[in-house]
C-alpha cells in the first residue's frame, strides 16, 4: 500500500496460524503448498489492521503539525500523560479514591485541523484500499482453502480433526481481527474535538485553562 506500507516480506505471522504437524502429515503436498499461501493472505491482513488500530488509538497524536517540531514534541508528551494518567485512574469509576490531576500549566496541545484532515485522508484511503487488496484477498482465498478440503480426500477422521483447528484455532483468532474493523471508525474533527475535551476535564487539574485554548483553536 502507498500509506504506512509493509516492506516486501514484512509480515508477522501469529503461532495461531500455524499449521500443526499432525495436520501438515496428512494434507496433500499441493493442499500443503496452496495453504502457505493463505497463511500469509492472513499474515498480510493481520498486519494491516494491527497498523489500523495503532493509527487509531493515537488519533489524538495525529491532531498536531510537525512544523513546529519543539511544540509536536510537546503536543506527543502531553496525549502521552493524559492517556496514561485515563488508564491509570478510571475516569468513569465514581468509586475511585482521589488522586493528584495533571497541573493545566504542563498541559501543552495544538490541535490544528488541517494536519488532522490530511491524516484522515490517508487513513481512509489505507483503510479502502486494505478492504478492496489484502482483506478481499484473504476472504476469497478463505472460501478457496475450505473448497479444496472439502474435495481432497481426506478421510473422515483426518477432515474432522482439520475443521476443528481451522475453525476453533484458526478463524477464531482472525475473526478477533476481523471483529475489531467495526471500531476502528475514525472520528469526525468535531468528535475527536470533544473526546479530547472529555479527557482534558477528566485528567487535569484546572482543565478551564486548558479548554478555553482548546475551543478558540
Amino acid at each position: 500500500m502507498a500509506i504506512w506500507g509493509r516492506r516486501p516480506g514484512e509480515v508477522e505471522i501469529p503461532r495461531a496460524f500455524a499449521l500443526p504437524s499432525h495436520l501438515r502429515s496428512v494434507l496433500p503436498m499441493q493442499m500443503q503448498m496452496d495453504f502457505m499461501i493463505i497463511q500469509q493472505n492472513a499474515g498480510v491482513v493481520y498486519c494491516d489492521i494491527k497498523t489500523l488500530r495503532f493509527k487509531w488509538r493515537n488519533r489524538f497524536r495525529y491532531m498536531c503539525s510537525k512544523k513546529d517540531m519543539d511544540k509536536w514534541d510537546e503536543h506527543l508528551c502531553t496525549v502521552d500523560r493524559l492517556v496514561l494518567w485515563a488508564k491509570t485512574h478510571n475516569i468513569h469509576d465514581p468509586t475511585m479514591t482521589p488522586v493528584p490531576k495533571i497541573p493545566a500549566e504542563t498541559v501543552k496541545l495544538y490541535p490544528d485541523w488541517a494536519t488532522y484532515d490530511q491524516f484522515a485522508a490517508d487513513y481512509v484511503e489505507f483503510l479502502e484500499k486494505f478492504i478492496k487488496g489484502s482483506y478481499k484477498i484473504w476472504r476469497d482465498s478463505k472460501e478457496y482453502v475450505e473448497m479444496v478440503v472439502a474435495t481432497c480426500g481426506m478421510n473422515r477422521m483426518d477432515h474432522a480433526e482439520w475443521e476443528d483447528w481451522w475453525t476453533n484455532t484458526f478463524l477464531h483468532e482472525m475473526s478477533k481481527f476481523e471483529d475489531s474493523l467495526k471500531g476502528l471508525v475514525l472520528p469526525c474533527w468535531e468528535d475527536l474535538i470533544k473526546e479530547l475535551i472529555e479527557v482534558v476535564s477528566a485528567t487535569v487539574d484546572q482543565p478551564k485553562l486548558v479548554l478555553d485554548q482548546i475551543i478558540k483553536d
